[in-house]
């Protein structure tokens, strides 16, 4: 009869929860996942691609010579399973500006982007400002990407993961320039229901998240 020595406990336990990691980067070892933001019963993340019941938020007017918040909005999800997070999250976020107006005032803009376990931050960012220069009626559209350095932090089950996404702008006179932000996971233009358009721009909304999955 052979001998043998059985495996430690540890070894033969099942890991409690399986998480898919869209990809790692290799420089720093993290895993991410993707998120796509738009809007179902609520606004919401999701690692599906979906058709959201709206394509584009319209926020305020450009009409102030000092940078104001013109829109500001959530997207939620709840982790169904603990998580530790970590590393650099990346959000990309689609805006425009329209207008029926033909003057040739220029516009400054930047994305704020806020990370929270429900109403709590954890970590912000700024995108760089666009500046549109001088243009007339008509529209113009942007991709802005945030980096934002999310530190070492525990979501137990059942907390929510927050994307908090905000428009600043100004303009070097008042005009009547509308500011929107686009977040169609699908990425299409419009829908039947909205007056705005993203034309041939991307509407998509994306979130790369830094997580690992507690063991």
């Amino acid at each position: 009869m052979t001998d043998y020595t059985p495996l430690p406990e540890k070894y033969r336990q099942s890991p409690a929860s399986i998480i898919s990691l869209d990809f790692v980067d290799a420089a720093t070892g993290t895993g991410f996942v993707t998120y796509y933001a738009g809007e179902g019963l609520t606004n919401s993340l999701s690692n599906n691609v979906f058709f959201s019941n709206t394509v584009i938020t319209a926020g305020g007017l450009v009409d102030q010579t000092s940078y104001t918040k013109e829109l500001e909005m959530d997207f939620d999800v709840e982790f169904t399973i603990p998580q530790t997070i970590e590393g650099t999250a990346i959000v990309e976020v689609p805006v425009g500006l329209w207008t029926v107006s033909a003057t040739s005032d220029s516009q400054w803009m930047y994305i704020t982007a806020r990370i929270k376990n429900s109403a709590v931050e954890i970590a912000n960012a700024n995108s760089p400002v666009w500046a549109t220069g001088a243009w007339g009626a008509g529209y113009k559209y942007q991709m802005r990407t945030v980096h934002i350095t999310v530190p070492k932090t525990r979501f137990k089950k059942g907390d929510t993961l927050r994307l908090t996404v905000e428009y600043w702008a100004k303009g070097n006179a008042a005009t009547t320039k509308t500011t929107f932000i686009g977040h169609d996971p699908e990425g299409r233009a419009t829908s039947d229901s909205e007056a705005l358009t993203f034309g041939t721009e991307p509407s998509i909304l994306k979130f790369q998240f830094p997580m690992r999955v507690e063991q």
